[in-house]
């Protein structure tokens, strides 16, 4: 009975909190309050939308960002994905970094600064394509 409990309880925070895909993946439930945006607004993305997603930042630095795209590898970094339902489209938000932030699966990470050790941005999952993008500045 204390086990299931204990169970239940510990399944209860994670689920508020976010999904760890693996070590290096974060989903945010829309349940999760980010940015005061309402959770009526927001959709959990799947496994398979934070891996699109994914795609597209690796597409696009490579297209925009020909420099930096020698010195990023994408799948190195640590990527906190939720998602954002605008004009009827869901839209994936991801943060990504170099390091594996304090309070990772708990918290977005927005540092300031850090060049491209830090990136974020948005992709729409119907159209494919980048909304928003940058690298932090430096320092």
């Amino acid at each position: 009975m204390i086990k299931t409990f204990i169970g239940i309880m510990i399944f209860s925070v994670v689920s508020l909190v976010g999904k760890a895909q693996d070590d290096k993946t974060v989903i945010f439930v829309k349940e999760k309050v980010i940015n005061n945006i309402s959770p009526t607004a927001r959709f959990t993305p799947s496994p398979d939308e934070a891996a699109k997603a994914k795609e597209i930042i690796k597409a696009h630095i490579k297209e925009k960002y020909p420099v930096e795209s020698s010195k990023v590898n994408v799948d190195d970094y640590f990527i906190q994905y939720y998602g954002v339902i605008l004009m009827g489209q869901h839209i994936v938000h991801f943060n990504g970094n170099c390091a594996k932030p304090e309070k990772y699966g708990e918290e977005p990470n927005n540092p300031l600064g850090g060049g491209i050790c830090y990136f974020s941005g948005r992709a729409n999952m119907k159209s494919g394509k980048m909304m928003g993008f940058k690298f932090n500045g430096n320092k």
